[in-house]
C-alpha cells in the first residue's frame, strides 16, 4: 500500500509537470510554415489566452492566407512590460489574414496590454480590421499596431476602422499602408497615443463623416506626425475635443470638389497644429483648407 501511494503521487507530480493547460508561452513560436507550432492564428490565441505566458512570446505566422474568423486576444495571464506578446511575419515571409464572416474584426484586442501586431497584410473584413477596446476603467495599454497593409475593410459596414483605439493609454500604431474605405484610424477616449507614418488613402463611404482618414475624439495628448492622408471627400484629419493635441509634419492630398476642410479641429486646449502640407488640386474649398477651433 505505501509504494502504491507513492507511485500515485510521483505520477500525479508528473502529470502537472507535462500538463499542457498549466505550461505557460515564452520564447518564438510559428504559425504556419513546414514545423508549425500553431496551425492557425486562432489557435494560437485560444492557446495562448488559456494558459498564459512568463516571459516575452513573439509568434511568427508563415506566408498563406489565414481565413479562419476573429483573432480575440483577452485575458492572458502574465502579460506584462517584459512578457509582452507579438504576432508579426516570419523574415521574409507575407502571410494574408481574413475574416471570413460578417460583423466580425480580423484581430479584436479586448482589455488587453503589450501587444504588437505588425508586419501583416489584412484584408476582406465587413468589420473593423484591428479592434483595440477597453473600457473607463480598464483601458488598453501599450498596444503596437505597426507595419501593416490593410485593405477591401468594411465597405458594406459604414461605422467601421481600419485600425480603431477605444480607450487606450500609451498605443502606438504607426507605419501602417491603410486604404481604408470607410474610416482609416480612429481613435476614441485615449491618452498618449502615437499616431506616425501611416499612409492613409481611400477613405469613401461613411454615415456620419465620410473620407476622414485619421479621426480622433475625446482623446488627450494625442500626437499625429508624418502621416500622408489621400481623401476624395469630406475631412482627410478630423478631431473633436482632443486637448493637447499635436498635429505636426503631415502631407494631406485633397481631390474632391465640396466644401470641407482638410484638417479640422473643434473644440480642445494646448493645441499645436504646425508644418503640416496641404494640397487641394481642385481648389475648391472655399470654407478654408486649413485649421479651425470650435464651431
Amino acid at each position: 500500500m505505501r509504494q502504491f501511494a507513492s507511485l500515485f503521487i510521483a505520477g500525479a507530480v508528473l502529470l502537472l509537470l507535462v500538463s499542457p493547460s498549466l505550461a505557460q508561452y515564452s520564447g518564438t513560436y510559428d504559425i504556419g510554415g513546414i514545423a508549425p507550432d500553431f496551425p492557425s492564428i486562432v489557435v494560437a490565441a485560444i492557446q495562448i489566452r488559456a494558459q498564459g505566458v512568463s516571459g516575452p512570446v513573439i509568434c511568427n505566422i508563415h506566408s498563406g492566407t489565414f481565413w479562419e474568423g476573429e483573432v480575440h486576444l483577452n485575458n492572458i495571464p502574465g502579460l506584462g512590460y517584459y512578457q509582452s506578446l507579438t504576432f508579426q511575419n516570419a523574415p521574409g515571409e507575407s502571410p494574408v489574414v481574413r475574416s471570413p464572416y460578417f460583423n466580425h474584426n480580423v484581430f479584436k484586442i479586448d482589455s488587453a496590454n503589450y501587444i504588437t501586431i505588425q508586419g501583416l497584410e489584412i484584408r476582406d473584413c465587413e468589420e473593423t480590421a484591428i479592434r483595440i477596446v477597453g473600457s473607463p476603467t480598464d483601458s488598453c495599454k501599450q498596444i503596437r499596431i505597426k507595419n501593416n497593409y490593410i485593405h477591401n475593410i468594411g465597405t458594406t459596414a459604414p461605422s467601421a476602422q481600419g485600425i480603431l483605439l477605444d480607450y487606450g493609454a500609451d498605443c502606438e500604431i504607426s507605419g501602417n499602408k491603410i486604404d481604408g474605405d470607410v474610416w482609416g484610424i480612429a481613435i476614441w477616449y485615449s491618452n498618449r497615443t502615437l499616431v506616425a507614418n501611416n499612409m492613409v488613402y481611400g477613405c469613401y463611404y461613411g454615415n456620419y463623416w465620410p473620407g476622414t482618414c485619421i479621426y480622433g475624439s475625446e482623446s488627450n495628448y494625442l500626437r499625429v506626425y508624418h502621416n500622408s492622408c489621400y481623401a476624395t471627400e469630406g475631412k482627410p484629419l478630423y478631431f473633436d475635443t482632443c486637448n493637447n493635441l499635436t498635429v505636426k509634419d503631415n502631407a494631406v492630398h485633397q481631390t474632391g470638389t465640396t466644401d470641407a476642410y482638410a484638417i479640422q479641429i473643434y473644440s480642445g486646449t494646448g493645441i499645436i497644429c504646425d508644418y503640416n502640407d496641404l494640397y487641394a488640386p481642385n481648389g475648391n474649398v472655399p470654407q478654408g483648407i486649413l485649421w479651425r477651433i470650435g464651431k
